[in-house]
């Protein structure tokens, strides 16, 4: 399974065949895109989890949050993970850096508007209720 080119068939991982790739399928989100909110809709890449044939199916690879999806088109569900292999996610970004020249965001925790201190976080207390004296207090 290689890519139809312009004069031809071409492997995925030479970089002509990158560049199909590129043109073809990354810019137009053939492969959809990252369901993370975060990642604001970047275009999805495809992956292998094994580089051995019928071993696991075609996921896909999100450059921006760097994680694996499995994916929800079906159309994708009867190819091998090993096509693609272990490296093509990778080889494609490292031959298109300009797909993470873009500093993401970060989520920022706040309550009504308010940032929330980093201290808040390490001081795990409880509020109990003690019937005896009718009073509350912190453990």
């Amino acid at each position: 399974f290689f890519f139809q080119a312009e004069d031809g068939i071409r492997d995925p991982l030479w970089s002509r065949g990158l560049g199909d790739v590129y043109k073809r399928q990354y810019q137009n989100g053939v492969f959809g895109n990252c369901p993370r909110v975060m990642c604001e809709n970047n275009n999805l890449l495809p992956i292998g989890e094994s580089d051995i044939p019928n071993q696991a199916p075609l996921r896909l690879y999100c450059p921006w949050c760097k994680d694996i999806f499995v994916p929800y088109n079906p159309q994708f569900a009867d190819i091998d993970g090993s096509y693609f292999g272990t490296n093509f996610a990778h080889m494609f970004v490292l031959n298109y850096p300009t797909l993470l020249k873009v500093q993401k965001r970060e989520f920022k925790p706040t309550i009504f508007g308010f940032k929330i201190h980093e201290s808040c976080y390490n001081h795990p207390q409880k509020v109990v209720y003690d019937f005896e004296t009718n009073t509350l207090n912190l453990r």
